[in-house]
């Protein structure tokens, strides 16, 4: 179900941001390290969260900061290229 939810999001940002690669990129960086390591993480973890206790407090914090990381990574390496000319600077 998790994987059929994330392919229709990065679906809709393809057709909503057809020439912004980066913003598709950066949903799916997110989506895929950040999910991985919250998995990973959250199964060791002891100390739950009060309103799911099939979430742990690790592995959403491990989810914030590895599809985080992952997402501006992406979105930076496939930001477009700046194009001014000598008329914009100054």
């Amino acid at each position: 179900m998790i994987v059929a939810t994330a392919a229709v999001v990065l679906l809709v940002l393809i057709l909503l941001f057809p020439h912004r690669a980066d913003i598709v990129a950066a949903a799916w960086g997110s989506l895929a390290a950040g999910d991985g390591m919250a998995t990973i993480v959250g199964r060791r973890a002891r100390a739950r969260l009060p309103w799911n206790h099939e979430k742990s407090i690790a592995g959403t914090l491990a989810f914030v900061m590895c599809g985080g990381l992952a997402g501006a990574a992406l979105a930076w390496g496939g930001r477009p290229a700046l194009r001014t000319g000598p008329s914009e600077w100054g």
